[in-house]
């Protein structure tokens, strides 16, 4: 397992555990590969899935009320709406990259983006679907700004996060928009 790191004084983090695969975490595609999953929900489950079964996982499950990174979610994808067309996709990032699924129905388009760095994935993704959208017609909305006038008191965030052998400890003072994290033992 390759890793990219800012400095070559800088340990390799450990690969994940076992109890995380098989899961999004363990798979590895090319975004080529990840398009052609995406046709598969473009031409009603190419065989693989029920016509019943794609639909029932484009229709939206839970409406999300910040509408930053979705505005439903569907059974499995995430749905958007962006200029009057559904948008479904699904994304994920682990300790060797990121990768984002964007497919269009109404458009009959898949894009697919991959990166070898976690932190900058959703920022490249979203900067290159800035620039692709536009050309199947569809403009893509701005991200929302932050409202700075919101409080946000951190310490409702403080405590002890753990999941599949990884843990951090959070903390934070009232006034102060930063985290304060560090991996446990």
């Amino acid at each position: 397992m390759a890793h990219h790191l800012k400095t070559w004084e800088q340990p390799a983090p450990p690969p994940p555990s076992r109890g995380m695969g098989p899961s999004g975490s363990t798979l590895a595609a090319t975004a080529g590969d990840l398009v052609r999953f995406g046709r598969i929900f473009l031409r009603g489950g190419s065989g693989i899935l029920s016509a019943a079964a794609v639909a029932e996982m484009h229709t939206p499950q839970v409406d999300v009320p910040s509408r930053w990174f979705a505005d439903s979610w569907c059974v499995g994808p995430y749905r958007k709406r962006w200029d009057g067309v559904d948008v479904f996709g699904h994304s994920g990032s682990n300790l060797g990259g990121s990768s984002t699924l964007l497919w269009v129905p109404e458009r009959d388009v898949a894009v697919a983006v991959i990166v070898n760095t976690p932190a900058r994935g959703y920022a490249f993704a979203d900067a290159v679907f800035d620039v692709l959208f536009p050309s199947f017609g569809i403009a893509k909305p701005r991200r929302p700004e932050p409202d700075p006038s919101v409080e946000i008191d951190p310490r409702r965030y403080a405590g002890r996060y753990e999941a599949h052998g990884f843990g951090y400890v959070r903390a934070g003072a009232a006034g102060d928009r930063t985290a304060a994290a560090r991996r446990l033992p």
